[in-house]
């Protein structure tokens, strides 16, 4: 019997001890930070054209400021009533080994002017007798597209050229809006678990941010970590052409719209819980934002700033479940970091 009660006695010390263990494990924190700029400085994109004002192309053509997804412009060029339009630049453009991978954002308005299309091509020239050409028609559709490029394993492109033709008796058009080079993609798939064309890098002088140009609403799932039940976490980004920006956690989330920038509102189970007016206009284009959201014992703080330091409150909003952390953008913008402390 004493046998007995010592055994019970050591293994309730034993519990006691690992229990104790166990806590103080999980009151560890973690901290997990990201900067874009410094995951991918060996990754800098070649912007081969941006198709703003100054860049000096040859032909026919004109500058669009609302079809766009990055920059103050992009370039829309027409064939009329079956007329070949082709608009050209030269310029030496350096190609690094390892740089294989390039992508052209187009927009078409319409099916009507899908339809009218014959062709749509690239010429690319390299040195000397260097040629290639790149017929997009069959990969064309209405909104935006993100076409692909196989980068020739040329030194430099020296020129390129864009044509356009129209089917006899219409009008068609397209929007050239990015013409960039990459040579990585790791970008996304360990970031976030959700798999996007709207992603790309996009580097502006010494700067390589990750890139979000999407017309229509993009949920990025995150995938380290991939949810919460305690901590703090916050996402630094430049809205350049927003609409719509959200952070989403356990279920809550908090949402700007570009429409009315000077509200900030919560939501529970994508059900508006609550709406405030803000004192500063945190999701402004071309300013810094930070979303930050942090996790006070059955309800999740909301705040933003737009220096990291100085944060304006959005308030709070309860919460009764784990659900995956989630970062919703439409529109165009630049992520330049994340942190997480949990």
């Amino acid at each position: 019997m004493k046998r007995n009660k010592k055994l019970l006695l050591q293994v309730g010390v034993l519990l006691f001890v690992l229990g104790v263990f166990i806590f103080a494990l999980e009151q560890q924190k973690k901290f997990a930070t990201v900067d874009f700029s410094k995951r991918y400085s060996q990754n800098k994109t070649i912007e081969v054209a941006g198709f703003e004002e100054g860049e000096q192309w040859l032909g026919n053509y004109s500058y669009d400021s609302q079809r766009l997804l990055e920059g103050k412009s992009s370039i829309t060029l027409s064939s009329w009533y079956g007329k070949e339009n082709s608009i050209e630049k030269t310029q030496d453009i350096q190609i690094p080994p390892g740089y294989t991978k390039g992508y052209l954002s187009v927009y078409v308005a319409d099916k009507q002017n899908l339809l009218s299309l014959v062709s749509f091509t690239l010429e690319l020239q390299g040195e000397k007798d260097q040629k290639k050409e790149y017929n997009f028609t069959q990969q064309m559709s209405t909104g935006w597209n993100r076409l692909a490029i196989a980068v020739p394993g040329w030194k430099k492109i020296t020129k390129r050229s864009f044509t356009v033709l129209s089917k006899p008796g219409t009008i068609a058009e397209v929007n050239l809006d990015r013409f960039w080079i990459e040579n990585t993609s790791v970008y996304a798939s360990e970031l976030f678990q959700t798999q996007s064309k709207a992603l790309s890098l996009r580097t502006i002088g010494e700067r390589t941010y990750l890139f979000s140009a999407s017309p229509v609403l993009e949920n990025y799932q995150l995938s380290n970590p991939s949810s919460l039940r305690r901590g703090t976490i916050t996402f630094s980004l430049i809205p350049e052409h927003g609409k719509e920006m959200s952070l989403s956690l356990n279920g809550t989330s908090i949402k700007l719209s570009n429409s009315d920038i000077t509200k900030c509102s919560l939501l529970s189970n994508d059900v508006v819980s609550s709406s405030k007016t803000l004192k500063k206009n945190s999701g402004a284009d071309n300013v810094y934002t930070f979303l930050k959201a942090e996790i006070q014992g059955d309800k999740i703080a909301y705040s933003l700033s737009n220096n990291g330091i100085d944060f304006e409150s959005c308030g709070t909003v309860a919460f009764t479940e784990r659900k995956p952390v989630q970062l919703g953008l439409q529109g165009s913008y630049l992520l330049d970091s994340y942190s997480v402390e949990y």
